[in-house]
């Protein structure tokens, strides 16, 4: 967080906005089932040089990645 202050900031009110447009009734949360295409949709915000939204697919793709890394070593531990 030190290092990208203001980046990261930037990335929350996008998160504040999508759960706005998503979810107004609900607290913050990020429902991964609105959207699954993040290296897509990233490289289309990369053409309209929205990089507010160019981080937050990023950040978005790598917390699925870790995700699915995660479900891998709880399977690997049940074998």
């Amino acid at each position: 967080i030190k290092y990208f202050p203001d980046a990261i900031v930037e990335v929350t009110k996008r998160s504040f906005e999508g759960n706005l447009q998503h979810h107004p009734d609900k607290p913050l949360f990020w429902d991964k089932t609105k959207s699954t295409d993040e290296l897509d949709a990233m490289m289309r915000h990369v053409i309209e040089q929205d990089w507010n939204a160019v981080a937050w697919r990023a950040l978005a793709n790598l917390q699925r990645e870790c995700d699915a890394e995660r479900r891998a070593q709880a399977r690997t531990r049940e074998d």
